[in-house]
């Protein structure tokens, strides 16, 4: 305020209403341009500017007196301004930067408002947590309610997948339990981040034997088969345009294998297909081949990936059942995959 009114007052002294004003000196000078022009007409070309100028002039001094009239110029609110400036560079000569002050400030100001409504504020804490738990449990309810039903579904789809994928007698089911471990609830129920429920996938892979938890009863290849399975059913949800199979064969051979060949190869004509395997059967499914090797040049190994010909996809299968010294036995049973 007091640069605003200084300023706009010297703008007006020197612009208006000084004795050396710019309006005076431009009014002395139009007073001789138009003596001028007595003798010599380009002088009275000026003259038009000249009187802009004054106008112009006029006006600025007229916007800086109007804004010195405006100005809120008060003198002990200044004053007080510049004690508070000067207590302010002391705390942060003591302190530190004005902002780490005032975040400390903001702080202690909380811890007394908290210390004073202590219990106050462990009542709206224990409301608000009461609320969020009703809200947690209508949500856990709700996605309860909705795995139990589409589970079914699950189980059904899986069960017929494994049938054409050499696991006749398996059989899949889900089984909801209550957590042992999570955040206790007014009720006594647990819950954790999965939910109120714990989804357990439960399989038994012979006939009349009994269920056992997914994780802990099936081999490496009957894993790699339900997962395949699962593959397909989500692809037919979430509508996958492609499905990248890393050793999804893993454990498996012979008979199983081609089966899941067969799968794969079934499968491809829905999705995309990118399958990395070390079976036979299921490599000659593939209607295109690529060879990856890894090589070392020059004391660097580097990772080399080749698109194979007819001719060298049978070789390279034919290595699959033999090994690198490809067999007349091999190479035969390698063909009789590609033709079949």
């Amino acid at each position: 305020s007091e640069m605003l009114f200084s300023s706009a007052a010297e703008s007006d002294d020197l612009l208006y209403s000084g004795a050396e004003s710019a309006y005076q000196k431009i009014l002395s000078s139009i007073s001789i341009f138009e003596n001028l022009a007595k003798f010599d007409n380009e002088f009275s070309e000026f003259l038009e500017d000249l009187q802009s100028a004054l106008l112009s002039v006029k006006e600025a001094s007229r916007f800086a007196s109007d804004l010195k009239n405006r100005v809120d110029f008060d003198k002990y609110r200044i004053e007080h301004l510049r004690e508070r400036s000067a207590k302010l560079r002391v705390l942060i000569k003591k302190f530190g930067p004005l902002d780490k002050i005032i975040d400390e400030k903001v702080e202690l100001e909380k811890n007394i408002d908290s210390a004073e409504n202590y219990d106050y504020n462990i009542d709206q804490l224990n409301q608000r947590i009461t609320e969020e738990e009703k809200l947690l449990i209508v949500s856990g309810k709700t996605l309860n309610e909705f795995r139990k039903k589409h589970s079914l579904n699950l189980i059904g789809m899986l069960n017929e997948e494994f049938s054409f994928l050499g696991m006749d007698n398996a059989e899949f089911k889900i089984e909801f339990v209550d957590p042992s471990e999570g955040l206790m609830l007014n009720d006594g129920r647990k819950v954790n981040p999965n939910g109120l429920e714990l989804v357990n996938f439960k399989i038994a892979t012979n006939k009349g034997q009994a269920f056992a938890d997914l994780n802990t009863t099936v081999s490496g290849g009957e894993m790699s088969r339900i997962v395949l399975a699962l593959k397909k059913i989500l692809k037919e949800k979430e509508k996958i345009d492609l499905l990248v199979f890393d050793e999804i064969d893993t454990g498996i051979s012979g008979k199983t294998a081609a089966k899941v060949g067969k799968y794969i190869k079934s499968l491809s004509n829905k999705v995309q297909i990118l399958s990395i395997t070390h079976q036979p059967q299921i490599a000659a499914g593939a209607q295109r081949h690529i060879l990856v090797e890894k090589l070392d040049i020059n004391d660097a190994s580097l990772s080399i990936a080749k698109i194979l010909n007819l001719e060298d996809s049978i070789k390279e299968t034919a290595k699959l059942f033999s090994g690198e010294v490809i067999t007349e036995e091999s190479l035969k049973s390698a063909k009789n995959l590609f033709e079949s």
